[in-house]
Formats: C-alpha cells, sequence, structure tokens
C-alpha cells in the first residue's frame, strides 16, 4: 500500500471494551462492518506514566523521553523544584505530518490533541476548536482555527470545559446534549474539509468520548459505589449515546474510501476512577523519606487537597476570566507549599490517575543529597518492596498493582522530565485509607470529579484495500506514526520508537 493515501480517526479515550461489546450488539453498526473487514488489535498505551504523554507520542512518533510531555496540567520543572504548566509549544518534537508537508504531501490536520500550528504546513490546520485541557484559554495548546470555520459551524458546546462533578439534573442534561451536539458539530467540519480536497492524510479526532466517560462512567457502570439507579435511568447510557453518535459519524465520513488507508484508534482506554494516587503523599510521609514525622507535614498536604477542592468549582470560571500569568503563579504556590525539598528523599509529584514519584537525586534536584548508583537503586528497590505492600482497608487486597522504574523502560534527553517510579494500582475498588506494616494506616478522600479515567489497553483498527489479516498481537501508539509515513511513501525519521505494522506493508 505505499503511495497510497491515509485517512487516521482518533477516539480520545474510548474504551475498546464497550466498542467491541456494542458492536457485537449491532449498536455500533458502522464499526461492526468495518471491525469484519479490516485489523483489530490491541494498542498499549504510554498512559500508566500520563495521559499526558498519550498524544504527544502519537503525533511525534517519540517516547516521553524524547518529548518531555508528561503530566502537563502541573508537571515538575526539571532542574527545579517549580511545578508549573507545561505548554505543548515547549515540546521540540515535530509531528509527523509535518515531514510530509515538506515532502509535497498535502495535509488536513482537525482538533488533534497535543498540537501546536506548524508554520507554512502544506495544506490546512484547525486545532483547540473542541479540545480540553486543564487551561481552559489554551486547551490541549493554542487555537488555530481559520474563522471561517466559526462562521459556518459556530462554537464547540464545550469550548472552554474544565473537568466537573455533574451534581443536578440540568448540568446532566446540558452536557449530555452538549457531546452529542459537539460530535455533530465536528462531523460537519470533517465533511468539508474531505469535501475540500482529496488530502494525502486526513487526520482528526473526536474528543468527545473522552468527557463522556470521565463524567458518565458511574452511571453505566452498576458496581461503582457512586452509581445512583434513579439518575442513571436517565443519564446511564450517555456513553452509548455519544460512541452511537461517533459510529454515525464514522459511517459519513468512511463512506467512499477507495483505495486508502484507514485508522481508528484511541490514545487510552477508560474505566473506573479507583485512584489512591491522593494517599501517595501521606504514605511517604509515615514512610520518613519525606525528612518530617508525619504529624509535622499534614499542613503541607492540605495545600493539595484545597486545591483539587477548588479546581472542580472556580477554577474553571478563574482561568477564564483571569490571565495565565495572575494564576499560575498562585497555584505554584500552592503546590510547592506542601514540600520541604532539603528534607525529602523521595516526594509525589503530581498526577492523573497513577502515583508517581521523583527521588531527591544529587546533581539533578538543586537540594538533591541521594547519590546516582547504587544508593539510587537501593532506594527505589526499598520503597518499591514497601508500596507493594501496601492494602486497601476496606476490601484487605493488595492495593498496588506493580511499581514501575520508569528508567527501565525509557531513555532519551527528556528524561529527567519524567519522574522515577510511577505506582500502578490495582483500581479494583475505592481506595479512602491504605494500611501496611510499615506506615499504620493512611486516610483520605480523592477529590477528583472525574468517574471514569484512562486505561492502558487502547483502541486500534486499520482497514485498507489487500490488508492482511491479524489480529493475534499487540500494538504500541508509537506505531502509529511510523507506519502511516511507510503507507505514504515517506522516510522515517531517526530516532522513531514504534514499528512499521506489516499488515500495511502489502
Amino acid at each position: 500500500m505505499v503511495g497510497k493515501k491515509v485517512i487516521a480517526i482518533g477516539l480520545d479515550g474510548a474504551e475498546p471494551a464497550l466498542i467491541k461489546k456494542w458492536s457485537h450488539q449491532g449498536l455500533l453498526p458502522n464499526l461492526a462492518k468495518l471491525q469484519q473487514k479490516g485489523v483489530l488489535r490491541t494498542l498499549q498505551s504510554t498512559v500508566d506514566l500520563a495521559n499526558g504523554t498519550t498524544w504527544t507520542s502519537i503525533n511525534s512518533g517519540v517516547t516521553p523521553a524524547e518529548h518531555g510531555m508528561v503530566y502537563y496540567h502541573r508537571q515538575l520543572k526539571s532542574g527545579t523544584y517549580e511545578i508549573r504548566t507545561k505548554k505543548y509549544h515547549e515540546n521540540a518534537c515535530e509531528p509527523f505530518w509535518a515531514h510530509l508537508s515538506r515532502e509535497g504531501k498535502r495535509v488536513a490536520i482537525f482538533d488533534v490533541p497535543t498540537s501546536t500550528a506548524q508554520k507554512e504546513l502544506n495544506g490546512i490546520q484547525i486545532l483547540s476548536w473542541g479540545t480540553t485541557g486543564e487551561d481552559g484559554k489554551e486547551p490541549y495548546g493554542i487555537p488555530n482555527v481559520p474563522p471561517e470555520v466559526y462562521e459556518k459551524f459556530g462554537r464547540h458546546p464545550f469550548e472552554h470545559w474544565q473537568p466537573m462533578k455533574l451534581k443536578t439534573r440540568k448540568m446532566l442534561e446540558k452536557f449530555s446534549k452538549g457531546l452529542v451536539t459537539g460530535v455533530q458539530q465536528r462531523t460537519k467540519i470533517a465533511k468539508w474539509l474531505q469535501e475540500k480536497e482529496d488530502w494525502d492524510l486526513f487526520y482528526m479526532v473526536f474528543t468527545e468520548t473522552h468527557w463522556a466517560g470521565h463524567a458518565f462512567w458511574h452511571l453505566m457502570d452498576e458496581e461503582m459505589p457512586t452509581h445512583n439507579k434513579t439518575i442513571a435511568k436517565e443519564y446511564g447510557d450517555v456513553i452509548l449515546m455519544v460512541y452511537r453518535e461517533v459510529d454515525k459519524a464514522l459511517g459519513e465520513l468512511l463512506n467512499d474510501v477507495g483505495d486508502k488507508a484507514v485508522f481508528i484508534f484511541s490514545n487510552t482506554g477508560m474505566g473506573p476512577n479507583y485512584s489512591a494516587r491522593h494517599l501517595l503523599p501521606g504514605v511517604l510521609a509515615r514512610l520518613g523519606m519525606d525528612g518530617a514525622p508525619w504529624e509535622k507535614s499534614k499542613m503541607r498536604y492540605f495545600a493539595r487537597q484545597f486545591e483539587n477542592w477548588l479546581r472542580s468549582r472556580s477554577v474553571k470560571w478563574t482561568k477564564l476570566w483571569l490571565p495565565n500569568t495572575w494564576w499560575e503563579p498562585r497555584q505554584d504556590l500552592l503546590e510547592n507549599f506542601r514540600h520541604k525539598w532539603k528534607e525529602c528523599s523521595v516526594f509525589s509529584v503530581p498526577n492523573d490517575h497513577t502515583g508517581a514519584i521523583r527521588v531527591n537525586l544529587r546533581d539533578r534536584e538543586p537540594l538533591g543529597f541521594v547519590e546516582p548508583g547504587d544508593a539510587y537503586d537501593a532506594l527505589c528497590t526499598e520503597l518499591t518492596s514497601k508500596l507493594l505492600q501496601l492494602v486497601n482497608s476496606d476490601t484487605g487486597h493488595k492495593a498496588v498493582q506493580k511499581v514501575i522504574r520508569v528508567r527501565d523502560i525509557y531513555k532519551g534527553e527528556c528524561m529527567n522530565d519524567l519522574p522515577d517510579l510511577i505506582v500502578k494500582w490495582r483500581n479494583d475498588a475505592p481506595v479512602f485509607s491504605l494500611t501496611s506494616p510499615a506506615i499504620g494506616k493512611v486516610s483520605g478522600t480523592l477529590r477528583d470529579p472525574r468517574s471514569g479515567t484512562h486505561r492502558k489497553n487502547a483502541y486500534y483498527l486499520g482497514f485498507g484495500e489487500g490488508i492482511k489479516q491479524r489480529t493475534d498481537d499487540e500494538i504500541t501508539l508509537l506505531d502509529i506514526a511510523p507506519t502511516i509515513l511507510s503507507i505514504l511513501g515517506s522516510p522515517i525519521p531517526e530516532g522513531y520508537a514504534g514499528k512499521i505494522q506489516a499488515e500495511f506493508t502489502v
């Protein structure tokens, strides 16, 4: 298929198990048909490190250790103890379509998350028409929307949406209708783009699947303690409703693809949010690794709890009406207030679902004192052992599935931007307290308005003329960029971490 044109459609945060289940039940008829003639495989994500790594890794073709984007909403600035919002224009790695553009390929890019506008692009780019991020004014990067798009199709219903708990029926109704409207408007823009030109690469992303999973998972999942049967009768099918609207859109957008290669994929899966990251700072304090007894460190962690409470209520409006130059230093002050960096051998850094731990390493941190080499390895080994002993008090089960030593997985120029250890929670039940012989008991409530959160297994479907049928092995999201470049006859840039998938090489 080398030299053919490509259509790539992302389904942000779409759960593969739901797609397969609903396709089998006939609820997603277009995806069901496409799966019958294509290659359906499990796509492994980088989400264990942080969800902020995923789209940047897909788009750049390199690992987080090369592009340095982790939990960008509140990410530690390497070489400092500053927690800040990391902007996507700070990522020096080019998206794969920039290489295609320079080679004369015509490209159309529509709302691909974490993207920044490319100068002199050979084609069209619409960025942040309807994507989200912690920064309400610059979701997933600086907006780049041609005025005619707003004139023809209007604005997305949730242009400046922030994660929040939907408490009232009025909020639920507005949000559920807005998601469907957003998919419909997005589809109209995508069809308009397709009609403008027969692009070498047409690449777009539906973000509504992401928002629906975060906001409505507890109403779909009867096993979650926050499931409300009464409200679920009215809004428990919102995720399905959004997926069905996307399925309808795929039928329209892929009605006549000819001999093009087509990719449909998600960056992560989605499941119930049973993270215990809110308890990690207390665990480290009880272990004595932050340099202060637990009784003396409570106030530091209160600041983080207060910020989480504030975020779901007034942060949205604060960010919309006040400039980032006002908000970000105050957010950083809250983050940094809870630390006594000089005393910490390790400390917890912000993350979305998994726990993220940084070692106070000499010659990397300003006041680092843990020696590289044997001392670093011994500390990581000791901490890993104690974390694996943590038990969810309510279930009696182990709370930690595994502890990932990041340096064993990733290598690259931005390695120092990454945490040292990732704590992957078992995620089988809510966690209100953790116990172990080493820490006693640490308790607290997760202040996260999202009932659904990201999972490592993502969705992947590829199809096209002459494609080979293969469903038996996994691929990674790093394989997407080199495979698309290969189909379009473009050289793979040095440093790309993924592989060209064989089903598209015939």
